[in-house]
């Protein structure tokens, strides 16, 4: 049966990395189009029909800190769905006040309300920056399972495995197969 679903909640990112589709406009435009929560209630409700149990996974090929409804779709899953695990893949910038431009610093106390029971961080840039976060994320030490992810470190030469696939990281294309 099913054990994971995923919702990805926005389109919108505020990076453009290496490894991610993103990279290449032209192939994979970044868009500001966020899912609905009624999307999700609706996916929500029929899980709770069949007696879903498994693990609930909000991220996306952009940001979903960057979509305004994603703390109420997480509190309904975490209500609806209690015995779930619900975990949000983030690059966390929007946890550090101006990092993007035109949305506010993030309230992490958010987090805690909305029930979240794992946050996955991937940080691209430098151990600094993942301290940053780390420093906004401390709330959460004990309320939360917390990963943080060096993927500046995972770089490697020629490709990268990505949540994509493999991908050439200068133009964000798939290798060419020998």
């Amino acid at each position: 049966g099913c054990f994971v679903v995923e919702f990805n909640v926005t389109d919108l990112c505020n990076r453009h990395c290496w490894m991610c589709p993103h990279h290449n406009e032209k192939l994979f435009p970044n868009r500001k189009i966020f899912m609905e929560l009624e999307t999700v209630k609706n996916t929500v409700d029929d899980l709770v029909k069949h007696n879903f149990k498994g693990e609930i996974i909000f991220g996306s090929y952009g940001e979903p800190l960057l979509c305004p409804d994603l703390m109420s779709m997480i509190a309904y899953v975490s209500e609806k769905l209690p015995e779930c695990s619900t975990t949000l893949i983030s690059n966390a910038d929007r946890l550090i006040k101006g990092s993007i431009p035109g949305y506010g610093k993030f309230d992490v106390q958010d987090i805690v309300d909305s029930g979240l029971t794992n946050l996955q961080v991937d940080g691209y840039d430098n151990d600094a920056r993942l301290a940053l976060y780390l420093k906004e994320l401390k709330p959460l030490i004990g309320i939360v399972n917390l990963e943080l992810h060096r993927r500046y470190m995972n770089k490697m030469a020629n490709s990268s495995l990505t949540r994509a696939g493999i991908m050439e990281p200068k133009p964000g294309l798939a290798p060419e197969r020998r």
